[in-house]
């Protein structure tokens, strides 16, 4: 584990109002942020911070609950205390994947594991208007952050839409920038449900995580400004990476 030497910041103020334990967590909370503790790296343990800080063992413990609810960290029966691996906080799931991983400043990217036409089924005549049989083109990719798997993306649009669509650079461009600069398509709208499951066996190779480990479901409809639906797509996001943003909602009273 490797040492971290305490600034003048990050001393606790016996006489702020803020109770001792938060004050800590929020010390913690700092120092993730700010990479001075990386993802898989060791807490110091609660006897060092005991003494590092001169608080007692209920004020340690209590920060440390507290970043546990914050999901910044995990603990290790018998090991310590570790810190978990950033989330992408915020994600909206509805929009475009490769603005929102830029907007929080990593690098998006794609691999396209499958990529063919589908004649439409009962499903894909519901949400994409289409007729049954009517040709749409099938796009799988696996989606990453910082080069690091996050999502499954299987994405479905009627294929008279986006003639040549194969032609593009779908593993370094935004699907919906392509649409609009290639095919005069604007995105406007998207709807879409939410569903926790356990990731399939091979689901989880994908993702890099475990069989069962838990995952989020997302289907979603993109349509234009008229309601010309444009897209279906089903994506499965790993659970340990992601936290989703529904955005404010109004309330019926």
């Amino acid at each position: 584990m490797a040492e971290h030497n305490q600034s003048s910041e990050e001393r606790l103020d016996m006489a702020n109002y803020v109770p001792l334990y938060k004050q800590l967590a929020q010390i913690f909370q700092q120092r993730i942020k700010t990479g001075i503790y990386t993802s898989g790296e060791k807490l110091p343990s609660e006897r060092e911070l005991m003494e590092t800080f001169k608080v007692s063992r209920i004020t340690v413990t209590a920060a440390i609950q507290e970043l546990e609810q914050y999901g910044l960290v995990y603990r290790k029966k018998g090991k310590g205390t570790f810190v978990t691996r950033p989330r992408i906080v915020g994600l909206s799931s509805f929009g475009s994947f490769t603005s929102d991983i830029l907007q929080r400043g990593m690098i998006p990217s794609s691999r396209i594991i499958e990529m063919t036409t589908v004649p439409a089924d009962e499903e894909l005549t519901t949400h994409l208007g289409v007729e049954a049989g009517e040709y749409c083109i099938k796009l799988s990719r696996v989606r990453f952050a910082n080069e690091i798997p996050v999502a499954i993306e299987t994405t479905y649009l009627p294929e008279k839409l986006v003639l040549g669509l194969e032609k593009e650079d779908l593993e370094k461009g935004s699907l919906f920038a392509i649409l609009e600069r290639r095919f005069g398509l604007h995105p406007s709208w998207s709807e879409g449900i939410f569903e926790a499951a356990s990731a399939k066996p091979d689901q989880a190779q994908l993702l890099k995580i475990k069989p069962g480990a838990p995952v989020l479901l997302v289907q979603r409809v993109t349509l234009d400004k008229n309601d010309v639906p444009l897209e279906w797509a089903y994506s499965i996001y790993r659970a340990d990476s992601f936290s989703f943003s529904t955005g404010r909602q109004a309330i019926d009273n």
